[in-house]
């Protein structure tokens, strides 16, 4: 009979790696979303965080983008 915790241990190291390996390419395991904001008309100002980050106020000219990039969370419950 096959010892069904050596399957889970040869998973778990496996993931492991996977992890250890995309955290040294700077990379993540979950979804890199990209925001890009224009102004088309009039100036105006936004305000970007969410509950672990916050980007600041900017300003957007006439003509102008305001872009950003993150990484949602394992649970993919991230908001900006």
């Amino acid at each position: 009979m096959v010892d069904k915790s050596k399957y889970a241990l040869l998973l778990f190291l496996l993931a492991l790696f996977l992890s250890v390996a995309a955290l040294e390419k700077d990379e993540s395991i979950t979804i890199k979303a990209s925001v890009r904001v224009r102004s088309t008309g009039q100036n105006f100002t936004i305000h970007c965080k969410s509950k672990d980050d916050d980007l600041g106020v900017h300003t957007i000219w006439p003509n102008d983008v305001y872009t950003f990039e993150f990484h949602n969370n394992v649970w993919g419950t991230t908001h900006f």
